[in-house]
């Protein structure tokens, strides 16, 4: 994840990333250890981990919903939280149902058109393919 738009976050809009985050990272049913790793990795990054207790407490999907549409105000703040899911949902080479239908909730919680989030995976697709490019360019691989 590129995270210099993190520093432009308050507090709480971190606190929902990460819990969106989570969310969806759970959504498939299963969570291993490679999947808590990552959560981890992901309160690290967003500097939050004195906040751990709100992001760890339970809610349900239209719960966390409400508090997406309720915290993300910004339109560009909005873009970056669908690429962020997007980019996490393509971690595992698989894009299933239950991270698909809970992506389109999101944008459409944040008014965020269907064609805006189509474009937002490709460039997500594309990066991913320019970093493993990369990396064999590089040699790196």
């Amino acid at each position: 994840m590129a995270d210099d738009y993190i520093q432009q976050l308050s507090e709480t809009e971190k606190v929902t990333f990460v819990r969106a985050l989570i969310f969806l990272i759970k959504s498939d049913g299963s969570f291993d250890d490679r999947e808590r790793e990552c959560i981890h990795e992901i309160v690290n990054i967003y500097n939050i981990k004195d906040k751990v207790a709100a992001i760890n407490a339970p809610m349900g999907e239209d719960i966390l919903l409400t508090e997406i549409a309720n915290t993300i105000n910004d339109r560009h703040k909005a873009l970056l939280l669908i690429r962020e899911l997007l980019t996490m949902a393509h971690v595992d080479e698989e894009l299933g149902d239950a991270e698909v239908n809970f992506i389109e909730k999101v944008a459409a919680k944040l008014n965020i058109e269907p064609e805006k989030v189509l474009q937002i995976n490709e460039l997500v697709l594309e990066r991913k393919d320019w970093l493993v490019k990369s990396a064999v360019v590089m040699e790196s691989a």
